[in-house]
């Protein structure tokens, strides 16, 4: 179940930042958009912590 929810993750991450310019990207990121990102590096620590 978390390994799936964390493979997805991964990939919305990934897709999403390919098919955003690096302008809009920067413009979400100043507008909190860095909580978001926080979330996926703290997911990440706690992924390769636990398998």
């Amino acid at each position: 179940m978390w390994v799936i929810l964390a493979i997805l993750l991964v990939i919305l991450a990934y897709v999403y930042l390919a098919n955003v310019n690096w302008g809009r990207f920067w413009n979400l990121f100043n507008r909190g958009g860095w909580v978001i990102l926080a979330l996926y590096i703290i997911l990440g620590y706690w992924y390769f912590n636990h398998f």
